[in-house]
């Protein structure tokens, strides 16, 4: 119905409404706690300031992003500038810049304070499906129907790595949490591992039977969560052993057994 709401967790209650959008909106991002109140200079609601958090970024096809106070519903900034709908909007880790990934092709950073632009990035030859920034914020990660991701230096505004390898539209795109490697999956039912510095792929996991829609690492980087379009989740162990084997009739099972021969070999009394 092309608005953003906020509602309480427990209660269910609404608790705001912002309207301001003519299309759809596709996805909502949250900023980093303390942003919210460091960057913005809206007040706190919590003691804990890395959960205390009241801006919200969405991603509409009407070609905008928005900067919304979820507190108040009311709008802080619309970012303007793209050709077409907005497929995605991420907040840098520490809250001051926003990219925003389109239909047109190109992905634009913000400022998100002042909301002025600060580089537009181009290179895809298609939509842009996800973008995400690298824990650093020096970089930023791109995927695209083009079948390509990409590796942005953010104060440049140019290419680092062009990450080939994929033979349908890429759809997702995760950064691991522990090292230099990156995760994207695609409509080509693969996920693949990357070296990001060194573009290169470093593995291909194969088991889903239809494309894949999301992907993302554990906390501590040694498993990959994704999700498709066949039903199901998978969960993948980073390190290469544990791939051996895999099939879709498997299942889980050679994951699990290795995990069990490496527990017995750790823990021989156990």
């Amino acid at each position: 119905d092309k608005t953003v709401r906020s509602s309480e967790v427990l209660s269910s209650t609404e608790m705001t409404k912002s309207v301001g959008h003519v299309g759809p909106v596709r996805r909502v991002a949250v900023a980093p706690g303390e942003s919210s109140w460091q960057l913005h200079g809206l007040p706190r609601r919590a003691n804990n300031q890395t959960s205390d958090t009241c801006v919200v970024a969405t991603a509409s096809d009407d070609g905008q992003a928005h900067m919304i106070n979820i507190n108040t519903g009311m709008n802080l900034q619309h970012l303007k500038g793209h050709e077409r709908g907005v497929n995605h909007v991420e907040f840098s880790p520490q809250g001051d810049l926003i990219a925003t990934a389109s239909a047109d092709a190109t992905v634009k950073v913000w400022d998100a304070v002042t909301g002025a632009l600060k580089c537009t990035l181009t290179g895809h030859t298609s939509e842009i499906s996800a973008i995400m920034f690298t824990k650093d914020q020096k970089a930023l990660l791109s995927v695209s129907h083009d079948t390509s991701a990409r590796v942005w230096d953010i104060e440049g505004g140019f290419l680092l790595a062009l990450l080939s390898g994929h033979t349908k539209a890429v759809t997702c795109v995760d950064y691991s949490p522990k090292s230099n490697r990156a995760v994207t999956g695609s409509k080509d039912k693969t996920l693949r591992l990357w070296n990001m510095w060194k573009a290169a792929q470093t593995k291909t996991l194969r088991g889903h039977t239809a494309g894949i829609l999301a992907c993302a690492f554990s906390k501590n980087g040694t498993r990959i969560f994704s999700g498709s379009r066949d039903k199901t989740i998978r969960v993948w162990g980073v390190d290469d052993t544990v791939h051996k084997g895999w099939t879709p009739q498997a299942g889980y099972a050679p994951m699990q057994q290795l995990t069990s021969l490496k527990r017995k070999a750790a823990y021989p009394g156990a």
